[in-house]
């Protein structure tokens, strides 16, 4: 739900972004964790947009709330995770990579691995931390971006 904006963005989009990239993860939570707490067990992972913003985009701020909530029921065995990806996806390819020329030089300029990511490589990453191997794996932020970094953190 990426969603650009000059200087501090018009109201509604801001609305937009919250609506879409906050609110409904925390009524997916508010419904979910109550049950996973009780049973001491749950993995929630969230795939993110970018949390390197070049500009003003209204999708970034809510992604620290999605990663604060790993603090507040990991001591109930339930774990937070975030994936911030550069998976191909349809508004990927309206906004970013519209043309045939845009998706050969867009990878080749900006992405160490040489091309825009696929469902598949994402769905490794989401398998691992939902297994019982990684329940001491709370509160993290794995890009999966094919090496796209705008900053060192």
């Amino acid at each position: 739900g990426s969603r650009p904006m000059p200087v501090l963005g018009m109201e509604v989009a801001w609305e937009e972004a919250i609506l879409l990239n906050f609110s409904a993860g925390r009524r997916f939570a508010q419904t979910f964790v109550p049950g996973m707490r009780s049973r001491k067990l749950g993995r929630i992972i969230n795939i993110t947009g970018a949390d390197e913003p070049l500009s003003m985009n209204a999708a970034v701020p809510p992604n620290g709330a999605v990663h604060t909530l790993s603090r507040l029921v990991g001591g109930d065995g339930v774990t937070v995770n975030c994936i911030p990806s550069r998976i191909y996806s349809v508004q990927i390819g309206e906004r970013l990579l519209p043309t045939a020329e845009a998706q050969r030089a867009w990878p080749e300029a900006k992405c160490p691995a040489g091309y825009i990511g696929k469902p598949e490589d994402l769905r490794v990453l989401v398998a691992f931390p939902r297994s019982p191997r990684a329940r001491y794996i709370n509160g993290q932020v794995i890009h999966v971006k094919g090496g796209v970094r705008h900053f060192s953190h």
